[in-house]
């Protein structure tokens, strides 16, 4: 799957390898990913896979997002994270 915001550059490569991993856990990672990453969440990636809440969202925002659709799939999106941080090797930003 293709980033949707393409226009932030930095960690557009990790995104497409993010959603396209998530896109083979089914259909709820995978929107749920889409959906922050269309509101410009970021991702950064170190000694694992990290997902920063994009400038487009407001903390208390972010929460309620957060608390409604990544803790309910927390465990299915860890592993998402996981198989996805596998991919990017040379994607340490």
């Amino acid at each position: 799957m293709i980033d949707p915001r393409p226009d932030l550059k930095a960690d557009s490569a990790a995104w497409t390898i993010l959603l396209t991993v998530a896109e083979r856990h089914g259909h709820e990672p995978l929107m749920t990913l889409n959906g922050l990453r269309c509101l410009g969440a970021r991702l950064l990636v170190y000694d694992k896979l990290y997902l920063k809440p994009g400038g487009e969202m407001t903390a208390q925002e972010y929460a309620a997002d957060r608390a409604r659709w990544l803790v309910p799939y927390r465990e299915v999106l860890d592993r998402v994270f996981a198989d996805a941080y596998e991919l990017m090797p040379n994607l340490i930003m």
